[in-house]
């Protein structure tokens, strides 16, 4: 359900008419998400973390 949620509103072609408040406010929406998804800390979700995460939880 995430993944369909995450490209119906970030997939969707609207995305390229967004004005840069709008994509702040949804990246701001969405954040606490994909902190708890990553099990990044709250507030502290950044690229570079996720990386770093994501590969520590999904390298085999």
């Amino acid at each position: 359900m995430l993944t369909t949620d995450f490209i119906h509103y970030w997939g969707d072609s609207s995305l390229f008419k967004w004005t840069p408040e709008e994509r702040i406010a949804r990246g701001l929406s969405i954040q606490p998400t994909f902190e708890h998804l990553f099990g990044v800390p709250s507030g502290k979700f950044d690229l570079q973390l996720l990386r770093e995460t994501v590969h520590a939880k999904c390298s085999y």
